[in-house]
């Protein structure tokens, strides 16, 4: 199949079910096709959301060892946990990542982000 037939196919087909007026397939859309669209952007934005708060984990690991004269290990974090807070429409993440305070050993970390800020760092003693 080239693409004039399938032209010619998607122009027989939209001919054929053109007989609702406007009014009718705007309906049928705003019925169908809003929702999976709402959907589908809060979906993305979400995803957005975690991706910026898991830079800011990072970035805050890496500066937090850096200012202490540790090493931060394997260079990431990793979501440990997320929460939804009540009263408001944002998420709580906790992030965990390792370090080393004498080069010979690992330590666990856990950085908290709240509502896009960070909320605490935690070093293991």
């Amino acid at each position: 199949m080239n693409y004039a037939s399938a032209i010619v196919i998607l122009l027989y087909f939209s001919q054929a079910h053109t007989s609702l007026p406007p009014s009718a397939i705007l309906k049928v859309m705003s019925k169908t096709l809003f929702p999976l669209l709402l959907g589908a952007a809060l979906l993305i934005g979400f995803w957005l959301n975690t991706l910026r708060a898991r830079e800011m984990a990072n970035k805050s690991a890496r500066l937090t060892c850096a200012r202490l004269g540790f090493q931060f290990l394997d260079g990431t974090v990793a979501l440990l946990q997320w929460q939804i807070m009540k009263g408001r429409l944002s998420v709580r993440r906790t992030y965990q990542f390792e370090y080393s305070d004498n080069g010979n050993n690992r330590q666990k970390g856990v950085i908290i982000i709240a509502a896009n800020s960070i909320e605490s760092v935690i070093l293991a003693p």
